[in-house]
């Protein structure tokens, strides 16, 4: 996913919501790139999933998200990677001080963590610096 796919998105999810959810995120609601910063700065963000029975299971895990695209981190003998063995489907929550980022999808293999580190750490270090200054939450 680029930083254009993961806009795209958000604006659907706006564009799908209630008036009410619209009015929490107006009129200053964050682009793809201050997400995409925020999830960096935070580095962890709470995945959940179903086991194969329908029982509910959340994890924290190592977060960040490089080109759009957020990545977290599952070991290996763990529930979590159980469950998503069984089944992509997830919803996530990054938190930060006065801030979160909710979402849900589809979860998929993307390589080894030293892989992904390294690609991280030269997304992270091409990021502009843009301030967050609102205290609502963001989608």
């Amino acid at each position: 996913m680029s930083l254009d796919s993961l806009q795209a998105v958000m604006n659907r999810s706006v564009e799908a919501a209630t008036p009410f959810a619209r009015s929490l995120f107006m009129p200053a609601q964050w682009d793809a790139q201050q997400v995409q910063q925020f999830v960096n700065e935070v580095g962890n963000m709470t995945v959940a999933t179903v086991n194969a029975s329908g029982m509910p299971h959340a994890a924290p895990v190592i977060a960040g998200c490089a080109d759009g695209t957020l990545c977290f981190s599952v070991s290996p003998k763990s529930v979590l990677l159980r469950n998503l063995a069984a089944g992509s489907r997830i919803a996530f929550t990054v938190v930060g001080s006065g801030h979160n980022v909710l979402g849900q999808g589809s979860a998929e293999p993307v390589g080894e963590l030293a892989d992904w580190a390294t690609s991280l750490a030269h997304s992270a270090s091409s990021l502009a610096s843009v301030g967050l200054s609102s205290s609502r939450g963001r989608a």
